[in-house]
């Protein structure tokens, strides 16, 4: 089994400026890391090698040269490899276009079984990105995942988090997820 995670980095949550005049986040100056919520998809992807077996983990992310510092802290953690997809056209992308150059990245690395990312970013917090790459790549998509409960036979099963409790769902792989903090600690 492959596996693919999607990773971000993002500026220190307690370095969070905003430009009064543009209301953008300002990232110049602003110490980064890899978004807290990825470290829970990253921690996921090493646990699901230990318990079923996933013969390569790779970490995928869009953004500026400096991004290469969360992939070095998703190898740190487990990761087989880390891939940066950098252009300066990149620069001021909406979750749509981020998904579809994610999408592309992955598409060029070859076949993945399961691909993984956060819940959101912190930066964003819109929480598209992930299932909008199950979508492009024709994954059946995900979000709000809170356990994996087994993975075999082209099948994955998990809990997901919804309002007032939990569902438990199965799907085929291939299959993209994204997951929350209570996946893991």
């Amino acid at each position: 089994m492959r596996v693919a995670v999607l990773v971000k980095q993002v500026p220190a949550t307690e370095d969070v400026r905003i430009d009064d005049a543009t209301g953008t986040m300002i990232r110049e100056g602003v110490e980064a890391e890899l978004n807290p919520l990825d470290l829970h998809a990253v921690e996921e992807a090493v646990r699901l090698r230990e318990r079923f077996g996933a013969s390569e983990i790779v970490a995928l992310s869009m953004g500026p040269p400096r991004a290469a510092k969360a992939l070095r802290s998703a190898l740190a953690m487990g990761c087989d490899r880390g891939v940066l997809l950098s252009d300066a056209k990149f620069a001021g992308s909406d979750t749509l276009a981020t998904a579809r150059t994610l999408a592309s990245g992955l598409r060029r690395e070859g076949a993945f079984d399961l691909v993984l990312s956060g819940e959101r970013a912190t930066d964003g917090e819109t929480g598209q990105v992930g299932p909008a790459v199950g979508r492009i790549l024709g994954m059946s998509p995900l979000a709000f995942v809170s356990a994996v409960e087994s993975v075999g036979d082209g099948r994955i099963v998990v809990r997901r988090a919804v309002e007032g409790g939990h569902e438990r769902v199965e799907a085929p792989l291939p299959a993209m997820r994204s997951v929350v903090k209570e996946i893991n600690v």
